[in-house]
């Protein structure tokens, strides 16, 4: 009988079973192979760190924090957090991309100073963090989304400093936030 094969360094595995390739496959990397051999990632992700990553299709940067969100809905946040503006939980700064808790409709995401709001599959807003100067909540800082009273059927969304606002299907536009010149 022959010798046994090598093991494969931590993250490389022989996926083809060729003998001359031996450890060929990176499943930290390859999306055919992603964290093992023949565990495949969707159409539109990507393989990082063995786990796969849904596509990102959009990104917005805010004062001190950023979000980006995938084709499927999900949006994840990353950078201070001390007004909510992550949407998670706490209010701990996220040097990595965390998801936004009990969303999964993106289609849009905008990002304010202290603020983020989310445009859903829908057509209706949420908005989250500082809220001083907007109808989003009736707190001054809020973690969880809440609706923005008076908009629905958005099909577009930006933000400014301590503002944002929805482009709806019809054409009309509606405003909310801090209104100083």
């Amino acid at each position: 009988p022959g010798a046994a094969p090598s093991a494969c360094p931590a993250g490389f595995a022989d996926c083809d079973g060729a003998n001359a390739g031996g450890c060929e496959t990176d499943l930290d990397r390859d999306t055919s192979h992603c964290g093992a051999c023949s565990a495949p990632c969707g159409a539109g992700s990507t393989c990082v760190g063995g786990a796969c990553r849904e596509g990102v299709v959009g990104i917005s940067a805010g004062g001190s924090h950023t979000c980006a969100w995938t084709a499927n809905g999900r949006a994840w946040c990353w950078g201070m957090n001390g007004a909510g503006q992550l949407g998670v939980p706490n209010k701990r700064a996220q040097l990595a991309p965390v998801e936004v808790v009990g969303l999964r409709d993106a289609t849009r995401v905008a990002t304010g100073r202290y603020s983020t709001c989310m445009l859903r599959r829908s057509g209706d807003v949420r908005c989250w963090g500082a809220s001083a100067h907007g109808r989003a909540t009736g707190a001054a800082v809020h973690a969880r989304a809440a609706a923005v009273i008076d908009v629905e059927h958005a099909v577009e969304l930006a933000a400014g400093r301590d503002h944002a606002c929805a482009l709806r299907r019809t054409g009309g536009v509606t405003c909310w936030g801090a209104n100083a010149a």
